[in-house]
């Protein structure tokens, strides 16, 4: 069974400004082609903009962002 990169990829992500696959494969040592697989399949993960690429084929690579969720509203006082 393989191990899910979910959570290395919520932990490079998380308080950032978002990166792009290139940048997250340097962080998290996880090649390319399986960044994409996984952060697609997280209802977390999201493609935040888009920047020109610097070189390569490509003419803009998705800079991916992970939601920040809040945390539960507080009971209101004297409510049962």
């Amino acid at each position: 069974m393989r191990k899910s990169n979910h959570e290395a990829l919520r932990k490079a992500l998380r308080g950032t400004d978002g990166a792009s696959c290139s940048e997250l494969e340097q962080r998290v040592g996880v090649d390319a082609g399986n960044l994409v697989r996984s952060l697609r399949s997280m209802p977390d993960a999201y493609i935040d903009r888009w920047r020109p690429a610097r070189s390569g084929s490509k003419k803009y690579v998705a800079v991916w962002c992970v939601v920040d969720v809040p945390a539960d509203c507080p009971h209101p006082e004297g409510a049962a």
